[in-house]
């Protein structure tokens, strides 16, 4: 599946997409928010990842920065939760980053 390119709508039917400076304080600039409208998906490359399957049967999204998705702990200063989502492991850092490894589950 290396190569496919996706959209994630949410259930208000925005987008996700990569934020550059959008928390003040956190860990790294780029964060994933959902904010990109349907009418603005096609001309916001920052709302379109590359969906790569690993050789761990796990998935890596890529950003438009060249970086993956990856959960990071602690990275925002007084959030509710410790985990969030920021575009920052490089290429050469994926493999040894399950932090960038997603399972994607299929519901009914």
């Amino acid at each position: 599946m290396k190569g496919i390119k996706i959209a994630i709508r949410s259930d208000s039917k925005n987008y996700l997409a990569r934020c550059n400076s959008c928390i003040p304080g956190a860990t790294y600039p780029d964060a994933a928010f959902v904010h990109v409208s349907q009418g603005e998906l096609m001309a916001s490359p920052w709302a379109q990842f590359v969906l790569e399957r690993l050789d761990n049967g796990k998935y890596a999204l890529q950003a438009d920065s060249g970086n993956y998705v990856a959960r990071c702990n602690n990275c925002v200063p007084g959030a509710a939760y410790p985990d969030a989502a920021f575009v920052h492991v490089s290429q050469g850092e994926l493999m040894a980053s399950p932090w960038a490894h997603w399972d994607i589950i299929i519901l009914p």
